[in-house]
């Protein structure tokens, strides 16, 4: 027999890939066996740049069938992650939309869902990548005249911003520019963390597993730009972005900056840093409370209006100098800085043999303070901000940088790298107060994140509590930003108290 010959034998695999372009409908839709495979030869048959099918056009796809029999959704964090709520949640079963609750929709939207057609047909979407898909086989005469009847669905009727069925969970809808600066912008969750990365710019040494960090900070409304700065550790440079643009986001940058990320050993993502930001957007954390993500805006189903009374709390700031906020070993008598004033604020209720306070005030820092308190076994995450007046009142200055860091304060909530990241920051330049290092390590070694509740402190000696904290009063900046930040933190299972005068 002639394959028990000795010899080694080889067999090819072949992967299909079909196109059909709808000439009418200028839709391109794509069947491929490996994407990979795809992406290699796609740009020299396609020489302009493809745009994603947008959530509320792809929604249209299941728009005409009612009966809502899912039989699997999967729902993806729409507010800026963190450990406490996951990045994608999936639930499986018959009529499984029943199972969903309304209050996902105040953190998630839909990612993907899978919906009983009849006895035989099933149907599905995926927002990610625009994908459609329908559970049978058949031949490219049947795929193409499938594609035809997704035409139909996607070009006629107006948009929606949900599913059928899933009217609760975040909605989306398609946008092509931005009003106003967003309040925050972070990197996209599901890379950054799912992926152990190494970044390589010139001439400095491969960066590894950090996060870079894009701060906001002009809008140009007539040209509908928005300018940014990336930091990566030391490194910075100019971004920009523009929903105008097939390429939404540009590095301007002479440095090349290339990501190797791994995530097994046959899951290897090897590309430049703006391919990364094109194909996995940051989110953009809007002024009104919904997400910007990519040409897509989704708006989470918030149900609060008023903010509790309980997060604002009026504190005595006697002998504070509250235009200075840096730590002083040694500060002068009456003239003393924020962070400074807010230890001594904390100080009858903190318990020298077992409570632990790290001061992390500077580059990179997860908070300025954070306090493990071992009686109510609450981490505390204290960001302090100075006032930019002599006296209290409620500038939007004295919050735009300190809301920000309280949402970047939801990565490190829950976090199974909070306790190694703080070691690693006490034995650079972050120290211990009031707190022996025999504490501290005996906390450290005995941590369960599980055991512990979450708590975010914005100390602002610049704030009029009882103005800022006014729902009614007009023009009040710094209450309606509050919404989404509330909204963000509440979301992933932590509390916020907000300190003024």
């Amino acid at each position: 027999m002639d394959w028990a010959n000795g010899e080694i034998h080889i067999e090819d695999f072949l992967d299909v890939h079909l196109l059909y372009h709808h000439s009418d409908s200028n839709l391109l839709f794509e069947l491929t066996t490996s994407e990979k495979a795809l992406a290699s030869f796609k740009k020299d048959l396609i020489e302009s740049d493809l745009k994603r099918l947008p959530h509320s056009r792809l929604y249209k796809t299941l728009s005409q069938f009612r009966q809502s029999d899912y039989i699997m959704v999967g729902m993806k964090n729409a507010v800026s992650q963190g450990a406490s709520q996951p990045s994608y949640k999936t639930v499986i079963g018959s009529g499984v939309q029943a199972s969903v609750r309304a209050s996902e929709g105040r953190v998630f939207s839909t990612g993907h869902a899978l919906l009983k057609l009849g006895l035989k047909k099933t149907w599905g979407i995926a927002t990610k990548n625009g994908r459609v898909w329908a559970m049978k086989r058949g031949t490219s005469e049947e795929f193409k005249n499938w594609c035809d009847s997704l035409v139909n669905l996607i070009e006629d009727g107006p948009v929606i911003t949900n599913l059928p069925g899933l009217s609760f969970l975040a909605s989306s809808e398609p946008i092509n520019n931005i009003e106003e600066l967003p309040i925050a912008i972070i990197p996209n969750d599901l890379f950054f963390r799912a992926y152990s990365t190494i970044i390589h710019v010139n001439d400095i040494d491969p960066i590894r597993n950090c996060i870079p960090e894009i701060i906001p900070l002009h809008l140009d409304i007539n040209n509908h730009q928005l300018q940014c700065q990336l930091k990566i550790n030391e490194f910075k440079c100019e971004l920009v972005m523009n929903l105008t643009e097939d390429k939404i986001w540009s590095l301007i940058t002479d440095n090349e900056i290339r990501v190797r990320a791994d995530k097994s050993e046959n899951d290897i993502i090897e590309k430049s840093l703006e391919e990364i930001l094109n194909e996995y957007y940051p989110s953009l954390i809007m002024p009104s409370g919904s997400v910007v993500e990519g040409r897509n805006k989704i708006t989470p189903n918030t149900t609060i209006e008023n903010l509790p009374r309980s997060i604002w709390k009026v504190k005595d700031w006697t002998g504070c100098n509250i235009r200075a906020e840096r730590y002083e070993k040694a500060p002068v008598a009456g003239n003393i800085p924020v962070i400074n004033k807010t230890i001594e604020l904390i100080k009858p209720d903190f318990e020298i043999n077992s409570d632990v306070l790290i001061l992390d005030d500077g580059s990179h820092e997860i908070a300025d303070l954070i306090w493990f308190q071992q009686n109510t076994k609450q981490v505390h995450f204290i960001h302090c901000k100075a006032s930019h007046g002599e006296n209290p009142g409620r500038r939007k200055a004295d919050c735009d940088i300190l809301f920000t860091q309280a949402m970047r304060s939801i990565h490190w909530i829950s976090s199974v790298s909070l306790i190694d990241r703080l070691r690693e920051r006490i034995q650079g330049n972050s120290e211990l107060i009031q707190t022996s290092q025999a504490t501290w390590g005996t906390l450290a070694d005995n941590f369960k994140i599980n055991n512990w509740s979450y708590n975010i402190i914005l100390p602002q000696p610049g704030f009029d509590i009882k103005h800022v904290s006014n729902r009614d009063r007009i023009n009040n900046n710094i209450y309606e930003l509050a919404i989404p930040m509330y909204e963000r933190i509440l979301g992933s299972m932590a509390q916020l108290e907000i300190w003024g005068s």
